[in-house]
């Protein structure tokens, strides 16, 4: 089965439907993502930050030194650390990461916040973004300059597009307003309890995409150190469990999965569901057979609740912090 692509307004296409490898180990990568392929995944989303993009790019050489792909049937996303937002160091950053991953060019190369922070070192002497209490350190750095940076990349090859991930939209609205290049594509969290209609507005009016990363509202988060920082899990919303949702899969004989990842395509919004199971990644895949009616999606769009699962409590003082301070009460 083919998955769809949107457009971006360079003309490049992006799959509709990628693999999320957010806390995917990579024991894991080497045995699921193999299975993401099989089962008609092309778009691998990564990060130097999630610690696997040395194994992701060992199962992409694989598959294409034994002919089962060329590398241009598979969209690759990787995203800039957060300590090197200076011009000066984005593009050894992104070479970096392209020796990781076995390529000469990544498709989408996005900056992964608009919080530029500072490079720390840890009481073992390794590096961090962190202090011993677990927060950041704003550095000065305007993501402007380093939105020219990416610009060069793309002019250079290093990239086929470029984009950015957690901004609002008065920065977005900033970057529009003083680049040569707009953005390509925006990654932001989104499902039915972060629905992102006034923001999808504005890339629909600026010919940006979007691709959402927590649709099922992350319920694997709860086993990241840094995810539980400032959340009381016991008090948070359960997306999946939510009785519209699960109302509506038993209607269409899905998962609540597919119900919550076809809502965010029926949007034209990419998807890049993470799971560490092979029967999951084959059934997050399984979107193409059906369709919400409009009385499903009307239902899906009108979910009172509100809750933005990604709060990033360790930068909440940050200057480029892009969400409500705080957008949820640490409990």
């Amino acid at each position: 089965m083919s998955a769809g692509h949107i457009a971006l307004h360079n003309g490049v296409h992006m799959p509709l439907v990628g693999y999320g490898t957010w806390m995917v180990t990579d024991d894991v990568i080497h045995d699921c993502l193999p299975a993401a392929f099989e089962a008609g995944y092309r778009m691998v989303d990564t990060a130097p930050f999630y610690g696997n993009d040395v194994a992701i790019g060992k199962v992409i050489q694989s598959w294409i030194s034994s002919g089962k792909l060329k590398r241009s049937d598979v969209f690759v996303v990787t995203k800039l650390q957060a300590f090197a937002h200076k011009k000066a160091d984005v593009k050894k950053n992104l070479q970096e990461s392209l020796k990781r991953l076995q390529m000469d060019y990544v498709d989408l190369f996005l900056i992964q916040s608009p919080m530029a922070v500072k490079q720390l070192v840890a009481p073992d002497g390794t590096p961090t973004i962190f202090t011993s209490d677990r927060k950041t350190v704003p550095d000065d750095v305007d993501y402007l300059e380093t939105w020219n940076a990416l610009e060069d990349l793309l002019e250079n090859g290093l990239t086929r597009s470029i984009g950015v991930s957690n901004f609002n939209i008065q920065q977005m609205e900033r970057i529009i307003n003083n680049c040569s290049v707009k953005p390509h594509n925006v990654q932001i969290e989104c499902h039915p309890y972060c629905p992102q209609f006034e923001f999808q507005d504005f890339c629909q009016r600026n010919n940006i995409s979007l691709t959402a990363y927590g649709a099922f509202g992350s319920p694997g988060r709860r086993t990241h150190e840094l995810a539980q920082i400032g959340v009381n899990f016991d008090e948070e919303p359960v997306l999946l469990d939510d009785p519209v949702v699960k109302s509506i899969a038993a209607e269409n004989g899905k998962p609540p999965a597919n119900i919550l990842l076809k809502w965010l395509l029926q949007r034209n919004i990419a998807v890049i569901p993470k799971s560490s199971s092979k029967e999951r990644i084959h059934s997050n895949f399984q979107l193409f057979d059906f369709c919400l009616n409009e009385k499903d999606m009307k239902l899906l769009n009108e979910i009172k609740t509100r809750r933005r699962f990604f709060i990033f409590p360790w930068s909440l003082q940050h200057p480029n912090y892009p969400f409500e301070k705080p957008p949820n009460k640490p409990t």
